[in-house]
């Protein structure tokens, strides 16, 4: 036997129309035609990715040419480098400030600098990490102290010249995880943005993997 369903057709728009409330504060700035919102900057979102695992999207019915070409695509991430190694000014800045000094060009993807004209103000950020995701939270925290890296490995590389075998051991030895404020400052923003279960998550991550004094 065959059952069959018929979905209801909604008007999202017309529900959203019926059920909207309307404060008395709100009503009295849209009577008086106070402005109801600002903005400021613009904010440039930037992926966070380990080495050859960025993520891309593509729509199932594109062929399949296509989808390789987006596979070989540059990420912001991997244009940083790139950007490196040609421009000596973008070497004085960390990875989420460059936003504020290159526009990102999605055609070429790459980063092109503004104008000295220019009059946008703009702020990047980059995409928070978890960090019972010890590689790519290590790959984060080394992305908002390093200036000027060229690869994934130039992170890895000590003052030394002695290039860590991971991100972890990188960020350990350059003294960035030694300290237990940046533990905190992650748990801090966990219980803003997480659910209790996942905090607690957090939580037994860092106890697990890293060494705290007491």
């Amino acid at each position: 036997m065959i059952e069959i369903s018929v979905r209801e057709v909604r008007n999202e728009i017309e529900d959203y129309s019926n059920s909207r409330y309307v404060s008395s504060m709100e009503a009295a700035y849209r009577i008086l035609g106070y402005p109801m919102h600002g903005e400021s900057h613009s904010i440039i979102r930037l992926e966070v990715h380990l080495e050859k695992a960025k993520r891309i999207t593509f729509n199932p019915v594109q062929k399949r040419t296509e989808i390789q070409r987006r596979m070989h695509e540059k990420s912001k991430l991997e244009a940083f480098f790139e950007l490196n190694c040609i421009d000596l000014n973008a070497q004085s800045f960390v990875y989420h400030d460059i936003p504020e000094h290159y526009f990102w060009n999605s055609k070429t993807t790459s980063w092109i600098r503004r104008s000295p004209k220019s009059k946008e103000k703009v702020l990047g950020r980059m995409l928070n990490v978890k960090p019972n995701e010890i590689e790519r939270f290590a790959l984060r925290l080394l992305l908002v102290h390093v200036k000027g890296p060229r690869s994934f490995q130039d992170l890895r590389t000590l003052p030394s010249n002695v290039v860590c075998a991971t991100f972890h051991e990188a960020a350990q030895m350059k003294g960035l995880l030694n300290n237990e404020k940046e533990w905190e400052y992650a748990m801090t923003e966990a219980v803003v943005w997480q659910m209790p279960a996942q905090i607690r998550d957090i939580f037994l991550s860092i106890l697990v993997h890293t060494q705290q004094s007491g």
